[in-house]
Parts: C-alpha cells; sequence; structure tokens
C-alpha cells in the first residue's frame, strides 16, 4: 500500500480509484474494513441506502426504522430510519427492508426518484433518460 492510501484492494481499478476516494472523504462510502474497499462486490440494500442519505445529507434523527430485519443499534439503522422518514424507502410488504440483500437497479432507480422529489429536483420533461436496450432486465 502505497502512503496516504486508504484502501489497498482499488489497484486493479483504477478508473474508480479517483471517485471511491472523493466519496469516502465526504463520509458517504466507507469501505468493509480497515484498508479495504471491495470494489467487486455487490451492494447491500442497506449501503445504498447509507450512501443515499449521506449523499443527498438527509437529516438523522436516530429513531427506530420500525423493519423487523433491521437490528436496533445496527451500523444502518440511522441511515434506514432516516430515508424512512423522508420517504425514500417504504419497505417490503411483509414488513421487512431486506437487510443483507442485494440490491437491483431498479431499487436503485426507484429510491432516487423519490429522493429527488422529496427534495424537488426531479429532472423536467427534457431530460428524460433515453430506452436503454436492456432496460427489460
Amino acid at each position: 500500500m502505497q502512503p496516504g492510501e486508504v484502501f489497498s484492494d482499488l489497484g486493479a481499478h483504477d478508473w474508480a480509484k479517483a471517485d471511491i476516494l472523493y466519496l469516502y472523504e465526504k463520509g458517504i462510502v466507507s469501505g468493509v474494513s480497515n484498508n479495504s474497499f471491495k470494489p467487486e462486490s455487490n451492494v447491500k440494500r442497506e449501503e445504498f441506502v447509507k450512501m443515499l442519505v449521506e449523499a443527498l445529507e438527509i437529516p438523522i434523527s436516530g429513531n427506530n426504522s420500525g423493519f423487523f430485519d433491521s437490528a436496533n443499534g445496527a451500523w444502518y439503522e440511522k441511515y434506514l430510519s432516516a430515508a424512512k422518514e423522508s420517504g425514500i424507502v417504504n419497505g417490503r410488504a411483509d414488513g421487512s427492508f431486506g437487510v443483507g440483500n442485494t440490491i437491483t437497479r431498479q431499487d436503485m432507480a426507484v429510491m432516487m426518484h423519490r429522493a429527488l422529489s422529496v427534495m424537488n429536483k426531479l429532472p423536467n420533461a427534457q431530460n428524460k433518460a433515453q430506452n436503454f436496450s436492456d432496460s427489460n432486465d
């Protein structure tokens, strides 16, 4: 590891290193352990919520989220609570959030849309995304 390097496992990911380090410096990502980021790992639902809450500076109240699969006092609980209170996440019909599950692109898009809506920052009709060839996936 080079002096001043935060994560020792970004060597093969030079294309993303500057962005990862920027997000780390802003407190939006923190890695999975000391000196390890695991850049090829899938993002879990609670990890994405933490990134969204931190990036958008959504106020954290410290309340319990109320999701039955969220452990009180877990590192992610305050982020789930903040996202739920602000209307960004609702959870699943059974009262769970899906803690530990890999997040889908669809769920990321829904959460980002809700967050932008709550913040009154939805793009206007001229800025709508084009159809993508893999949109059905």
